[in-house]
């Protein structure tokens, strides 16, 4: 009864049903079935007798019908129940590739609606560089490294990614039918509520916006501590060494990037868009110094 269930039951699942008609077929001629040669000779050793028994075993039957019971009523998925974890399976999969497709450089608006970027990589890591000048405040003021950049995680969240950071800022990238958005919420604030900030999330593409992100760079005195210096995808640059804190940047046809700081510096990064970690040459010029004469410095940097 039970082996019939399995076969042509509402649930029937041919790889399963004939798993079972297998294993039932081993046990009536392993368990069931007991055949017994005898046979018989003379003196000579000749043959006299050759007989072949069939005995069948009640105890092996209803050990068969038993173990042939737990077979089939141990809950093989069905065949409707195999393409519904496929199809969980592959929806699954699709989220995932989803998600991955988000993985690069944002442009997003702080509650100030101020531009900054958001920069998600791979391994689960999110960076964001901001800055802004600042001329109603009458005096340059030098930036602080918080002014410019903040690290954080990002993960999976709803129909895109969210972004937590030391602060308690909380940045999400969302996909509707109108495109990618943003939803921003400020420290302490509810994640169920209104979101501090909102607006539209622009990815950007392009071998030039791969420049845009955080960089610690090594100043011309050696006897100062490496500073800070980001490049917005607004084509501004800061850093929180000078005084007057902000520039601008432009890649050159060599793919390097050159940067023209307020203050009369000027600094190039050598070679391509680095990626996370890697470390590259990076020049210095003084103020007043021309970037065809050589340069004032020669040190490195590291993206962040």
């Amino acid at each position: 009864m039970g082996l019939s269930w399995c076969l042509f039951g509402d649930v029937f699942n041919p790889p399963f049903a004939v798993s079972c008609l297998v294993i039932a077929v081993l046990c009536v001629s392993d368990c069931l079935i007991d055949f017994r040669l005898l046979a018989g000779f003379d003196q000579a050793g000749e043959a006299e007798r050759l007989e072949l028994y069939w005995e069948p075993s009640m105890k092996n039957l209803v050990l068969s019908a038993f173990l042939g019971g737990l077979i089939c009523a141990a809950g093989f998925p069905s065949s409707s129940a195999i393409a519904q974890g496929a199809s969980l399976a592959d929806g699954g999969q699709q989220r995932q590739a989803e998600t991955d497709r988000l993985v690069g450089t944002w442009s997003l608006t702080d509650n100030n609606n101020v531009l900054f970027n958001l920069v998600l990589n791979a391994d689960g890591t999110s960076l964001t560089v901001i800055g802004q000048r600042h001329p109603q405040e009458g005096t340059p003021q030098r930036l602080h490294r918080d002014q410019l950049v903040e690290q954080g995680r990002w993960s999976r969240w709803g129909n895109g990614i969210r972004s937590d950071y030391p602060s308690g800022w909380v940045d999400t990238i969302q996909v509707g039918p109108a495109g990618p958005v943003q939803w921003s919420w400020a420290p302490g604030a509810d994640l169920n509520a209104s979101p501090s900030n909102h607006g539209k999330a622009v990815r950007l593409q392009g071998a030039v916006m791969r420049w845009v992100g955080a960089y610690k760079l090594q100043p011309t005195q050696t006897y100062k501590p490496p500073y800070i210096a980001v490049l917005t995808s607004s084509g501004l640059a800061f850093n929180d060494i000078d005084h007057i804190a902000d520039g601008s940047w432009t890649v050159q046809d060599d793919g390097s990037v050159m940067i023209k700081w307020t203050s009369g510096w000027r600094t190039s990064l050598l070679g391509s868009a680095p990626d996370t970690g890697t470390r590259f040459s990076v020049l210095h010029w003084r103020p007043g110094t021309s970037v065809s004469a050589p340069p004032s410095a020669k040190r490195e940097g590291e993206r962040l």
